[in-house]
């Protein structure tokens, strides 16, 4: 486990760093922007790694807008999930959505760094949780073995009317395989509660294909 030379603290990004660097970092996230004023950004914020994931990314849900400069030059596109009129039966009430930041093109279907982090005002009143996906280094992808999905899953739809039964549904759905993480959840609403949806964003390793005695798949 890697320390902060400052702090003591656990360097939580350490893989990351010295994958792609090529050098262990001494200073954990918080120490390096107070040790490199230069470094801080114009709203005082503090930025923590909370998880990492190396994945492939199920597009569906995640839309990005780009593509974008970064400071360092590199591409990014910008998106969201969650938030106002989300999903299937999305309404205009909602609970909470959260960024998205890509430096892969959206569809990239190649192995992905995927980071959950959290920003944190200077203050400490406010704090956000957002996503970071970026190209997997390759001295973090397992050789040989199946990569978990990171995948926005619904696991309720829902709608009632006042016109009769046949018209209404209550859908709640197991994700597509076995959850390791969730690391998101959250909902979206009509108004008067009519219709919506609940979801979450998981990382999932899927099912295993069922098949028959003579071989073939499964119906």
């Amino acid at each position: 486990m890697n320390r902060c030379i400052l702090c003591g603290g656990e360097v939580q990004d350490a893989a990351i760093i010295e994958a792609r660097y090529g050098t262990k970092p001494k200073l954990c996230e918080l120490c390096r922007a107070k040790a490199r004023p230069h470094r801080e950004p114009k709203v005082p914020a503090w930025h923590r790694l909370i998880d990492q994931a190396v994945c492939q990314v199920d597009w569906n849900h995640i839309t990005l807008h780009g593509p974008h400069k970064a400071p360092d030059g590199r591409e990014y596109w910008r998106g969201r999930v969650g938030g106002r009129m989300y999903g299937p039966w999305g309404g205009a009430s909602h609970g909470g959505g959260y960024v998205v930041i890509s430096y892969v093109p959206p569809g990239f279907d190649g192995p992905v760094l995927a980071r959950l982090m959290e920003k944190e005002a200077a203050d400490g009143v406010q704090k956000w949780k957002y996503v970071v996906l970026e190209p997997a280094p390759i001295e973090l992808v397992p050789e040989g073995e199946e990569l978990p999905i990171l995948a926005v899953h619904f696991t309720r739809i829902y709608k009632t009317t006042l016109k009769g039964f046949g018209r209404q549904f209550d859908r709640k759905r197991s994700a597509p395989g076995q959850v390791v993480k969730t690391w998101l959840s959250g909902w979206s609403t009509s108004r008067s509660g009519r219709y919506g949806n609940e979801w979450s964003l998981i990382i999932y390793v899927p099912a295993e294909e069922e098949v028959n005695v003579e071989g073939e798949p499964a119906d």
